[in-house]
């Protein structure tokens, strides 16, 4: 059974010499490391797949809440009080990221009720690529990993 295999790996463990097994911790965890981030890429590749995929008006809503979960990690999130405007312009004004397109094409198809055109929709996913960029310069190396 399952528990059987798991104390025969665990004896083939500790019959290892201490070298080897110190050597295999790092080696472990750098293993996992690269697995975490494999499964992180293949779901933001969905993410993107999907969301050029969905109907335009969602799409420009689900960049633009993904954005903004973006900004939230450096600190930069939407307060509860500020229009999508008012809050592109805080962002241009303190880290220097332009999201006045964005933010006009998610103000129209969400309140405006105007379809968004496909280019829209690319122009979207171009602006979250450099924010997510950016982002990534800003937490450093090892918490942009999982980012």
């Amino acid at each position: 059974s399952i528990g059987s295999f798991v104390i025969l790996v665990i004896n083939i463990f500790m019959g290892l010499p201490i070298w080897i097994r110190i050597f295999f911790i790092p080696v472990l965890f750098i293993g996992l490391l690269l697995i975490v981030k494999f499964i992180l890429s293949i779901r933001k590749s969905m993410w993107k797949r999907r969301m050029l995929n969905m109907p335009s008006k969602e799409s420009v809503e689900g960049i633009y809440g993904r954005i903004n979960k973006l900004l939230c990690k450096i600190g930069m999130g939407i307060k509860n009080y500020e229009t999508p405007s008012i809050y592109s312009i805080r962002v241009l004004e303190e880290i220097g990221l332009q999201l006045d397109d964005v933010s006009e094409i998610f103000v129209r198809a969400k309140y405006g009720g105007i379809e968004p055109t496909i280019s829209d929709v690319k122009l979207a996913m171009e602006t979250y690529m450099e924010v997510e960029k950016d982002v990534k310069k800003r937490v450093g190396k090892l918490k942009s990993i999982f980012i």
